[in-house]
This record gives C-alpha cells, structure tokens and sequence, in this order.
C-alpha cells in the first residue's frame, strides 16, 4: 500500500497550531415544555479568527444532531456601557426545510434572552444554565440538572 507523502507532511505538523485560531464557545439552556419536562439544549458558537469566519449551531439534549443555525439579522447596540449589546436571528432549516427562528439578545458574556419559535408559533423562552457546563467546557453536563 502506497501511502502519499502529503500525509506525513500533516502528521508532521502540531494540531495546536490549528486549534490555538478556532474558538468554541458554548451554552447550556433549558426552557418549560409544555408537558411540565424541560427542554434542554447546547448553544454552540463556533469562530476562526484568521478568517474572520463564525458559525453557530444549537444540539437538543436528546437529539443525536446538531442544527446549524443560518443568520438573518445581527443588531449591535451602543448602550454606553463598556460592552455592546447585541440581538441575533437566526434560522432554522431541518433537510431543507423550516422549522423555526432562535433570537438571542447578550451583553459580554451575559444572554439576556434566548428564544425559539416553531413555525407553528409555540414560542419557547430558555434561560441560561452555566452550572450545567461541563468541567473542561466542552459540552453540557445534562446528568447534573
């Protein structure tokens, strides 16, 4: 079996230099199903800042699969403070099809909303959950709610 040299080439070279330009921040959120449970879901948001290149995906407790979430709009608002606020919409496409919209108002590091609304109407408001983040922040910890 031939083996290419490019493949050694980049097994030569650290990962960490790739990792050290993307970052990955993520959320734990849950909101009241109507159903009395809870709904609970991870906030990725994902960016590469050689390329000034950012995308986002939300991955439901009991789902196998994350959703990329497309934007639609992104207001910056000056408050006079020393951090912006900023309103996110996004939207919500499922095997081509839509399925919703997830808006998300934050200052710095604080959400001050995040919300869903199915294309039925069902609005769903979800609050932030830092505790549930797990020790190494990777992902959330849905074990410890």
């Amino acid at each position: 079996m031939k083996i290419p040299l490019a493949f050694f080439i980049f097994i030569l070279i650290p990962t960490s230099s790739f990792s050290a330009d993307f970052t990955r921040d993520i959320r734990c959120l849950s909101a009241n199903a109507k159903n009395g449970g809870k709904i609970n879901l991870m906030y990725v948001d994902v960016s590469y800042d050689k390329d000034n290149w950012s995308s986002n995906y939300v991955k439901y407790e009991k789902s196998s699969k994350p959703i990329t979430l497309i934007p639609v709009s992104i207001k910056v608002v000056d408050d006079g403070t020393k951090s912006n606020k900023i309103a996110i919409k996004w939207k919500e496409f499922v095997d081509g099809a839509y399925i919703g919209e997830y808006s998300m108002v934050s200052q710095g590091v604080y959400i001050e909303t995040f919300t869903y609304q199915d294309k039925k109407g069902n609005l769903f408001s979800f609050q932030d959950n830092p505790e549930l983040l797990s020790a190494d922040g990777k992902t959330c910890n849905w074990k410890n709610k």
